[in-house]
């Protein structure tokens, strides 16, 4: 089983990002959810997480800021965002 977290200030986009999760990849188990970046790095302190998905727009420190600041991570990464003009902010992370 992948343990992973989901991390967005949106709550409507965990939900709908759990939901999606719980229906079609039932080897994800979501473990927890964060708010913003104190509430997650409390959970990836708490938990050994393989996964954890990552909204990039978030008020105080965003998601990109948030895994620089953690670097090196010993879990993966999924960036999600309703915005497309992150997209070549994360590229340049080497996100795929």
């Amino acid at each position: 089983m992948i343990k992973a977290i989901i991390i967005d200030d949106e709550r409507g986009a965990y939900i709908n990002l759990n939901e999606l999760l719980s229906n079609y990849c039932k080897n994800i188990e979501v473990v927890g959810y964060a708010s913003n970046t104190t509430e997650a790095e409390s959970l990836i302190n708490s938990e050994k997480l393989d996964l954890i998905f990552l909204d990039i727009n978030m008020p105080q420190e965003t998601g990109i800021e948030f895994i620089k600041r953690l670097w090196p991570i010993n879990f993966e990464v999924v960036f999600v965002t309703a915005y497309d003009e992150y997209a070549l902010k994360v590229f340049k992370l080497n996100a795929l």
